[in-house]
């Protein structure tokens, strides 16, 4: 098996372009980071067939990623992705976006954890251990995604919504990628800006027509935002923008 998988890709599409700003949406990132991961899952025999016949799905808990320079449109890419060895219930995962030249377009890593649907218990990596030639240790940053602290967030601004059918995935959950799409329309308010970095934790699931609240504040460098629904936290994110 191979130690990464290398996607070729076009951005195209209305799916992919935030056309207010002619700029990819930073969910359109994380789909193809989403898929990319998924593909090579397979490769390896731990996809979402594998593991739901062992009563089991992946979960994502945390995920980043740094721009150095934005794509343009139907610009042919290429997308690699790649395991990192799992610490305990830990499954580290590191991705690149490259253009036809090998120039690093956009880096980022992400956090898996593997649940138990019937006991909803986290799994640990030796049970679903692949071959360690198939591991990497090429991290894109300097150790593992840590988690965001607790935002707090007086006097930040509020922007409600609630899910829909089409935001769900085969797991009749909200998407990973449209939390993404969530915080793009909270701070649509807040006019033109270029995503720099983007990292979200994600704490708890949504489903079909949950209401919702994103509580958001400018720091430093961008934005800080937290997501609640009823009594509890959904996400933490931060946003790093460049006007």
């Amino acid at each position: 098996m191979p130690k990464s998988t290398e996607i070729a890709a076009f951005w195209q599409g209305l799916y992919y372009f935030c056309l207010a700003y002619d700029r990819i949406k930073p969910s359109a990132v994380f789909d193809e980071f989403q898929n990319a991961a998924s593909l090579h899952a397979d490769k390896l025999g731990v996809g979402f067939d594998d593991l739901i016949k062992k009563k089991a799905v992946w979960m994502l808990i945390r995920c980043r990623y740094d721009v150095f320079s934005y794509p343009s449109f139907e610009q042919p890419l290429n997308i690699t992705t790649y395991p990192l060895k799992p610490k305990g219930i830990e499954f580290d995962r590191e991705y690149e976006i490259t253009d036809k030249s090998g120039n690093k377009l956009i880096k980022g890593s992400s956090m898996w954890c593997i649940c138990n649907l019937e006991t909803r218990k986290l799994m640990f990596g030796n049970e679903f251990s692949y071959n360690s030639e198939e591991y990497s240790d090429k991290r894109q940053y300097e150790g593992t995604l840590k988690k965001i602290p607790p935002i707090i967030t007086d006097g930040y601004k509020s922007f409600r919504s609630r899910t829909y059918f089409t935001d769900l995935d085969h797991n009749g959950h909200v998407n990973n990628t449209r939390y993404l799409d969530f915080i793009m329309n909270a701070l649509s308010a807040e006019g033109d800006f270029c995503v720099d970095y983007f990292e979200i934790n994600y704490i708890n699931e949504m489903k079909r027509d949950s209401e919702f609240e994103i509580l958001y504040g400018k720091t430093e460098n961008g934005y800080s935002l937290r997501c609640e629904s009823g009594e509890k936290e959904i996400f933490r994110a931060v946003v790093g923008v460049k006007k």
